[in-house]
């Protein structure tokens, strides 16, 4: 899950600095609702993630922080490394912090050069995924240090899902050769840290 209803990530009018901030006295409401969402899915058997994004309320580090602080056992979390390293986190050092409550993660790279564009001039989330912020693990452009992640996924014998994620123009980027380069980055940093055998 996501909460989406105040994103501008949709949006080709509001830059990413205006992105909607949660004042601080609504957190332990708001994490109190998505806590009872999760609680619910739990008695329907269903272990329910919650993905941080890019502008939604839940994008930085402090913001995950906040998240995370004032959710309950039901609320795990989708780790998007993309959407960490963009909201201006360390994805190592914020998946340490909450390696025992992530339970799906999507492998994303970013690309620096975009990404300081998109706030140094405050275009919107859409114009930095035209623009090609994203892209796969493996691509040199790309500033996501992958290695570390997995390594504190093996050590934490995390087996979900890791889906490799890049929202690219296909005329631009061809779809095969990235998806393959991610898979191929992706097989070979889990076999070296242990993951995968």
């Amino acid at each position: 899950m996501c909460e989406t209803s105040n994103s501008i990530q949709g949006s080709d009018s509001v830059g990413l600095n205006d992105k909607p901030v949660l004042p601080d006295d609504q957190w332990a409401t708001f994490g109190a609702q998505v806590e009872e969402i999760g609680k619910y899915c739990a008695d329907q058997g269903i272990k329910m993630v919650y993905h941080f994004h890019m502008g939604t309320i839940v994008q930085t580090p402090a913001e995950i922080d906040k998240l995370m602080t004032s959710t309950g056992p039901n609320t795990y979390m989708l780790f998007d490394t993309g959407h960490c390293y963009f909201g201006g986190g360390n994805p190592a050092a914020v998946l340490e912090k909450y390696i025992d409550r992530v339970a799906h993660f999507h492998a994303k790279n970013v690309r620096p050069d975009v990404m300081n564009d998109v706030f140094s001039n405050n275009r919107t989330f859409m114009d930095g995924v035209r623009a090609g912020v994203f892209t796969v693990p493996g691509d040199m452009d790309g500033g996501v240090d992958f290695g570390p992640c997995l390594k504190l996924l093996a050590q934490a014998k995390y087996s979900g899902w890791i889906v490799i994620e890049a929202e690219q123009d296909p005329v631009a980027r061809n779809p095969f050769e990235y998806q393959s380069l991610g898979l191929k980055t992706l097989k070979t940093l889990s076999k070296d840290v242990g993951l995968i055998a």
